[in-house]
């Protein structure tokens, strides 16, 4: 922290603890911090222990600078109280007028600011609007005050878990003297956001320090002082809440009090905050306090908020308590929003080898027994998720969890009230498939890594490494995957190489042209082009699964968004995917389109004659065969009518699910059998 070359060490310092979108909101108070730095007149400061002199110096500047600011504070404080007597005392509208003025230039205001204010008299400047930057000025202080207060926590605990300090944290501790700078800032009589920060502060530092040392650390005053803020219900939410935070740290006995008081008393309003931190406190104060009884009425919470916070204070506890309680939230909780966070919560039992199981059965009965959407999505996700920390963490209980998590999500996929459930059932089966292949798994690695920075639409010829002894179906069906959270992709494959194509790719397309003609409107958007559509490429197709027109737009045929199906039924082809295939060469390749239901097969006609007549209807009729593919329940079309249309037209169209294998349970789902229509065997 030295000036010169070393200010890339103060930056990296004062930034310490920002998460990346703070460090961006906050750069220019960075940047002031870094200036006022290289103006201050001090010498660094020298000490014969390694690293310590580093710290000392940034920390004498970070204490220097909250002094300056609380001096800065207190002067505009007195000026604001100077300038009300002195404006009461006026006798005449000219020495009123002066006062303000004068009160503006103590503001900062410069000469020609203070000719246009006085201009400004009658109209929009007078004593309110003065006062107004004076609450403007005073306010930017307190921003400062807070942000350096953060910045001062942040470098003390950084300080702290330096190895060369830590030898001697109780030593360095008492040098850099904390408390007795922070400790007035918490009597700030101002914006409560500046109490907040010295919270903060105080506990971000004091958790830095090692767990016999933080009881030590407060004189008994500041820990009363703690204690009653934390009990104040009178005072800022938040001060509470950091007060709580405090506490924790420096008095188990006062923080047991704290949690019984606030705990088994609910109050109304903004309380809940309150409860929530406390409940979370709890979680990490069950293991050395006997205070497990609050966790009957914090199930028993008015506040789904609370009761979603104890779903993790639970996966802290012991397993008796863990056994009891985790399922009263996860599968009797009135509220689904609790239900739902306790099974997602409840993943950080996989690295409790003891209670595996449970989670595994907690995992199955929500599957097996849940109605609920949301709960149903949540409930997935988990399994999914806990599947591949298994493999990862416990491979001996992979082949019981392997067994019940695809014999459910199997169940579900074709079981299902909501379609949507099928849906996410199908692709968490394929994403554990995914997981548990070793070949899926080392493609999927590979393209994964290569695939993130093709830009879309722009076609790459892929490393034969990726692919290399990998069949079309491994691969199409690894793509899907992939596409599950990404842009679509187009495969082709051939003796040369493979070619990708990430994302859509639009040229010109004669039915939009057509519709465009046809159509003739004042509101299009200019600077766009309107001839264009979508254009795809290869063999092997899979679709995104995520992107989507949320609502119909004027141009017809794209992937729209349909709520009871939650997503856009990839597995049907799209009419400008059908077009694509009459492009297939002399002889019409077959496409295969693969999603999370299976295997779609889209070929061409055969004949030139008939491949000549689809594209002609097609072309003309593609807002009908677009209303068509986009089916919705009440309809008075059949499912089928569309795919109907296309094999009317010569196309060859099939669906089958993905090969059955020992990773591999999922069926065919007859809410997706339905679009196709049914082939009539040959007497």
């Amino acid at each position: 922290m030295l000036r010169g070359s070393t200010d890339i060490s103060l930056v990296q310092l004062l930034e310490t603890g920002l998460t990346p979108l703070e460090a961006k909101v906050a750069a220019h108070l960075v940047r002031e911090l870094i200036g006022a730095y290289r103006a201050w007149p001090v010498a660094p400061i020298l000490d014969e222990r390694p690293g310590w002199g580093l710290y000392r110096h940034g920390l004498a500047f970070l204490e220097a600078h909250i002094e300056d600011q609380n001096r800065a504070i207190a002067a505009l404080k007195r000026e604001h109280a100077s300038f009300e007597t002195a404006h009461l005392a006026s006798g005449s509208e000219g020495a009123r007028r002066q006062r303000i003025l004068d009160f503006a230039r103590e503001l900062g205001a410069s000469a020609r600011d203070l000719k246009e204010d006085e201009l400004a008299f009658g109209r929009y400047f007078d004593h309110e609007a003065v006062v107004d930057r004076y609450h403007l000025a005073l306010h930017d202080r307190e921003r400062r005050l807070s942000f350096a207060l953060g910045r001062l926590g942040h470098v003390v605990a950084a300080a702290l878990g330096d190895p060369r300090v830590a030898v001697d944290q109780l030593s360095f501790w008492r040098l850099v003297a904390l408390e007795d700078l922070v400790r007035p800032i918490l009597t700030h009589d101002g914006d409560s956001r500046v109490r907040v920060a010295a919270f903060r502060c105080l506990c971000t530092a004091v958790c830095a320090l090692a767990s016999d040392l933080r009881e030590r650390s407060m004189k008994d005053s500041t820990v009363q002082f703690v204690y009653r803020a934390a009990l104040d219900r009178r005072s800022d939410t938040w001060i509470q809440c950091e007060a709580l935070g405090l506490l924790a740290n420096l008095s188990t006995p006062s923080l047991c009090a704290v949690l019984k008081t606030r705990l088994l008393g609910p109050a109304a309003g903004d309380d809940l905050f309150v409860r929530r931190r406390a409940v979370r406190i709890l979680g990490e104060t069950l293991a050395v306090a006997p205070i497990e009884h609050l966790v009957s009425a914090v199930a028993s919470d008015p506040s789904p908020f609370v009761r979603q916070a104890l779903a993790r204070a639970l996966t802290m506890t012991s397993l008796a308590t863990v056994r009891e309680w985790l399922p009263r939230l996860a599968v009797h909780d009135d509220a689904r929003e609790v239900r739902a966070c306790a099974l997602l919560e409840s993943l950080a039992l996989v690295h409790r080898p003891d209670l595996r199981r449970d989670l595994l059965a907690l995992l199955v009965s929500a599957l097996g027994g849940e109605s609920d959407e949301l709960v149903l999505r949540v409930a997935i996700h988990a399994m999914q998720v806990g599947v591949a920390l298994v493999a990862e963490e416990a491979p001996e209980c992979l082949e019981e969890w392997k067994t019940s998590a695809l014999t459910q999500l199997a169940a579900l996929h074709v079981r299902a009230s909501q379609v949507t459930v099928r849906r996410w059932a199908a692709q968490a089966h394929e994403r554990i498939w995914c997981t548990l292949d070793p070949v899926a798994r080392r493609v999927e690695s590979g393209l994964s890594s290569f695939l993130v920075d093709v830009p879309p639409g722009s076609p790459v010829r892929l490393p034969r490494a990726l692919l290399d002894g990998v069949d079309d179906e491994h691969a199409g069906r690894v793509l899907s995957v992939i596409s599950q959270k990404d842009f679509g992709f187009d495969l082709s494959r051939s003796w040369l190489g493979s070619r990708i194509v990430r994302g859509p790719r639009l040229g010109f397309r004669f039915w939009r042209f057509l519709h465009e003609v046809l159509r003739p409107s004042p509101d299009k958007r200019e600077a766009f082009c309107h001839t264009t559509g979508r254009i795809f490429g290869g063999t092997l197709r899979a679709p995104s699964a995520i992107l989507s027109e949320l609502s119909a737009t004027r141009v017809p045929g794209e992937p729209l968004f349909i709520p009871e199906e939650g997503g856009w039924r990839p597995y049907v082809p799209l009419v400008d995917e059908a077009l694509s295939a009459l492009d297939c060469g002399l002889v019409p390749r077959p496409i295969f389109i693969h999603t999370s239901e299976g295997v779609t097969r889209l070929r061409a006609p055969l004949s030139g004659f008939k491949r000549l007549l689809a594209r002609a209807r097609l072309t003309a009729g593609f807002v009908r065969y677009g209303a068509l593919r986009n089916w919705r329940e009440g309809s008075s079309e059949h499912p089928a009518a569309y795919l109907r249309s296309l094999r009317d037209l010569g196309f060859e169209i099939s669906f089958h699910p993905h090969s059955p294998g020992p990773n591999s349970m999922l069926t065919e789902d007859p809410l997706v059998r339905r679009f196709f229509p049914a082939v009539l065997p040959v007497s």
